[in-house]
């Protein structure tokens, strides 16, 4: 009999969005060790939440998503909750 936790894991693609971060790389690296599927999202891996750049790419076939980014503001954005509304509305 397959243990049903086993089964799920296979079964599930999870995106870290903030990947390359403090907390993104921990989350990456336990999901890792359980043998899960991960899409790494980050700006490391030519995605951006402020553009939009590479987000639904990254997206396809995932079936479940981690957010643990923090968007820093770039020249076009004016304040850190712009780049929040920014990040949250490309998500």
């Amino acid at each position: 009999m397959i243990d049903q936790r086993k089964r799920v894991r296979h079964l599930t693609t999870i995106a870290v969005v903030g990947a390359t971060g403090t907390a993104g790389s921990r989350v990456v690296a336990r999901l890792k060790a359980r043998d899960v599927a991960v899409v790494e999202v980050s700006r490391e891996h030519g995605i951006d939440l402020l553009s939009g750049e590479g987000l639904y790419r990254a997206f396809k076939g995932v079936d479940v998503a981690i957010d643990v980014s923090n968007p820093v503001p770039d020249d076009g954005q004016p304040t850190v909750t712009q780049a929040f509304t920014t990040a949250s509305r490309n998500l």
